[in-house]
């Protein structure tokens, strides 16, 4: 699904150019100022897709065309209230529509502070939050806490449930790692009690025996009473805990290899889902094969690897993807590969939209792609990337970004260009004094000693002069 336009603020922001490709994937990067709402229009096309309603003859009168979409050649709209709490699709608002084939929109971000939607799952019986239409990858458990750890499960999740993570090396090979990667399982039952262990005399070691049922209820009952008295108000789930928590012990003693066939992957899943297995870390082995666990690396490492691999486990073909700041804790020049990574990293897929806000020019420096957009709040469209692609560092912090910087050379050469004019033709056109007047605006905002911002000055007093002599 390509997401065309976004209601927000009574003005809508087109997150596309017209000629924009619906079979391949799109990427929009979403620079403003502080305040303009980047955030809160992640927000909106996450509750949009995420609260899609089907049911329903009639689109109520309060509700507004809030996102234009194309999918794969269908074009229409959803219609929501201000709240968000719900969502119809229509093409003219006079007829309810629907998404064949469903849509999926997965939400990113590596900050405590996003405004990304999330359920309270203290009564759940599943802790995670993704169902077949809405993946929340972030820091927050519920809207009251806040869980660190809760990325490692994702992350193990996402190893568990597709393989194409470990087939796509360009993550590894710009965080000088390699694809090697074990997992280490805390499990809430004992794992070496002897209950559990038989020593083999003829072997010399200790085996693992079949877990007994009535002391796993039992051990349940009385030392995670919250878990067991969720699942065993569900027909059937206790006895499935069980069963997966004895296809599973034989794995909890030792690390496990993500890529191997021989752990039972669905049941390690649904363990991690109900509680019962938390991931304590994750080991990788980086180019000299050595190994090194997650929470040795980096920050920036980590947050390349959380976002892009949990992203990997949860897309598939006409996702939305919405990434709010990625730019936190990575080194500039993971900054500059970012968006080339995201493009290569998930090229096998088709008609997914990866909608990107930001603060780092950066980010947008390897945008290059045919299909890649960057929509300034402060205009209101999206322009092609490739507009942007001969411009110095400085031009895009003034065109992209809206911002100066110290002694930049672009606003320089225009300011000596429009001095240069003045002095020649004793007047200025009309565009000549729109430029003056956005070079005014920059001007306030500088430093006092910066050399631009006296050649401004300068301007702007030979400009009132002669404007004032010519009447």
């Amino acid at each position: 699904m390509i997401i065309k336009s976004v209601l927000l603020d009574k003005k809508r922001y087109k997150l596309v150019e017209s000629d924009y490709c619906n079979k391949n994937n799109a990427f929009t990067v979403v620079v403003g100022s502080n305040g303009m709402g980047k955030s809160r229009l992640l927000k909106r096309i996450v509750n949009n897709v995420k609260n899609i309603n089907i049911q329903g003859d009639r689109i109520p009168q309060n509700y507004s065309r809030q996102i234009d979409f194309d999918l794969d050649g269908y074009n229409a709209s959803f219609y929501s209230p201000v709240s968000e709490s719900k969502s119809f699709v229509s093409i003219d608002k006079n007829e309810v529509g629907s998404l064949k084939g469903g849509v999926k929109v997965i939400a990113v971000t590596t900050t405590p502070f996003d405004k990304f939607p999330i359920e309270y799952k203290g009564n759940e019986i599943y802790r995670y939050h993704d169902d077949h239409k809405y993946t929340y990858i972030g820091l927050k458990v519920s809207k009251n806490s806040l869980n660190q750890s809760n990325y490692l499960n994702l992350l193990c999740r996402s190893m568990l449930s597709s393989d194409r993570i470990f087939k796509n090396k360009k993550l590894f090979s710009l965080l000088n790692l390699s694809s090697g990667i074990n997992i280490q399982l805390k499990a809430k039952l004992p794992t070496k009690n002897s209950d559990f262990m038989v020593y083999n005399n003829k072997e010399r070691r200790f085996e693992v025996l079949k877990l007994n049922e009535d002391y796993f209820k039992s051990f349940l009952s009385r030392h995670h009473i919250t878990i067991y008295e969720k699942i065993r108000n569900v027909d059937g789930l206790l006895l499935k805990a069980y069963e997966a928590y004895s296809n599973c012990f034989p794995f909890f003693i030792n690390n496990i290899n993500p890529e191997s066939n021989v752990i039972p992957k669905k049941d390690l899943i649904f363990l991690l889902d109900i509680g019962l297995v938390n991931v304590s870390d994750i080991i990788f082995t980086d180019i000299k094969h050595e190994e090194i666990k997650i929470s040795e690396l980096s920050s920036g490492q980590k947050c390349m690897i959380l976002t892009l691999l949990n992203i990997s486990g949860s897309i598939t073909d006409n996702s939305i993807v919405c990434i709010d700041e990625p730019e936190i804790s990575l080194h500039p020049r993971w900054q500059k590969e970012f968006m080339k990574v995201l493009i290569e990293f998930f090229s096998d897929f088709k008609r997914c939209h990866f909608i990107v806000a930001t603060h780092s020019p950066l980010i947008i420096s390897e945008l290059l792609n045919d299909n890649c957009f960057i929509l300034n709040m402060d205009v209101g469209y999206a322009k092609k990337a490739n507009e942007y692609k001969a411009m110095s560092s400085d031009h895009q912090l003034v065109e992209v970004f809206g911002i100066a910087g110290n002694n930049n050379e672009y606003l320089n050469r225009i300011v000596v260009s429009l001095l240069s004019k003045l002095s020649k033709n004793g007047d200025l056109n009309k565009t000549e004094k729109l430029q003056l007047e956005v070079l005014v605006r920059f001007s306030a905002e500088m430093d006092k000693d910066d050399t631009v911002k006296e050649l401004i000055d300068i301007l702007n007093l030979a400009w009132t002069k002669v404007s004032k002599n010519a009447k």
